[in-house]
């Protein structure tokens, strides 16, 4: 009977080893669990907005400056082509002296200091050529 006993006792005593975890302190765990879970979701989904939001402002950056760069090439390229058919009118001016042409060819140059040289051609041949 003695060892009955003995094996009760160590069931009993292996219930009360084990820890008590009274309810409230289960519920707290549980809201903070809950709280820390919703926190997250809402900073991953904020985080994920936010850069998607920059990643879109940075395109529309990059298309702005884009655009704008080839507008300025554009009108930089129709000044150059203006400024060309100018000197080539000079040059084919039948009514100017040739001193007149040389000095207004001159003065276009100084003007124009990205031309280096000017050359004419006619039928394939060249006929003049403006340094």
């Amino acid at each position: 009977m003695k060892d009955d006993h003995s094996e009760k006792r160590g069931t009993n005593n292996q219930m009360s080893k084990q820890l008590f975890i009274p309810l409230r302190f289960k519920i707290l765990v549980a809201l903070l669990l809950g709280i820390a879970i919703v926190v997250g979701v809402i900073t991953f989904t904020m985080a994920n907005l936010f850069h998607k939001d920059k990643t879109a402002y940075i395109s529309d950056l990059i298309s702005s400056s884009t655009i704008h760069t080839a507008q300025e090439t554009y009108a930089l390229i129709q000044n150059y082509h203006e400024r060309i058919k100018t000197i080539s009118r000079v040059a084919y001016g039948v009514g100017i002296t040739r001193d007149k042409k040389s000095r207004m060819l001159d003065d276009l140059f100084r003007d124009f200091p990205e031309m280096l040289a000017l050359t004419f051609y006619e039928n394939g041949i060249e006929q003049i050529s403006v340094f």
